[in-house]
């Protein structure tokens, strides 16, 4: 885990270098959706404990803070794209909101769903390499969106789920 110190443009809190033991885990293929998060964040309507959406009655409230989000003080998109648009990731929630979704979709599913934690997500990025990026020490446009993809739209803007190539795990972006 971490990154060797001759690394190019390696952060001090990125090393040294380590071994971690990690448990079997899984792990989602893609970033999760909009078209799933929005599910969850979707506010104003009364929730059961699990998270289900009731029928509505004049006088509800919602049941608690810990089946969803607050409203948003402003568009999670951070202005990229036309809002919560179908296929891209969704991005900008806090830890405690992408956690409290893991316990959502926990309850809608009857599957138990959490955040990796660093050690996995390195693991899962790495997909068993010891290089920069799992293909190698140089950026490769056919595995991750980078400064000339797609032509004609900014690099840091969101893009499209499972796009690129995966990676040897079967992993995308």
């Amino acid at each position: 885990m971490g990154s060797p110190a001759e690394e190019p443009h390696r952060k001090p809190d990125e090393g040294p270098q380590h071994k971690v033991s990690i448990s079997p885990f899984w792990i989602s293929e893609t970033e999760i959706p909009w078209e799933l998060y929005t599910a969850f964040m979707e506010n104003g309507r009364p929730r059961a404990k699990d998270g289900q959406l009731l029928e509505e009655q004049p006088d509800d409230e919602l049941w608690d803070s810990v089946t969803q989000p607050t409203a948003p003080y402003a568009a999670m998109n951070l202005g990229m794209g036309h809002g919560y648009e179908h296929g891209l990731p969704a991005i900008s929630m806090s830890h405690h909101a992408a956690s409290k979704f893991c316990e959502w979709l926990s309850a809608q599913t009857g599957h138990y769903y959490r955040l990796p934690t660093e050690a996995e997500w390195e693991y899962a990025c790495r997909a068993g390499t010891n290089s920069r990026y799992f293909w190698g020490d140089e950026a490769d446009n056919r595995y991750a969106w980078g400064v000339q993809s797609p032509p004609n739209r900014l690099a840091w803007t969101p893009q499209p789920a499972g796009k690129v190539l995966p990676n040897p795990f079967g992993l995308y972006d």
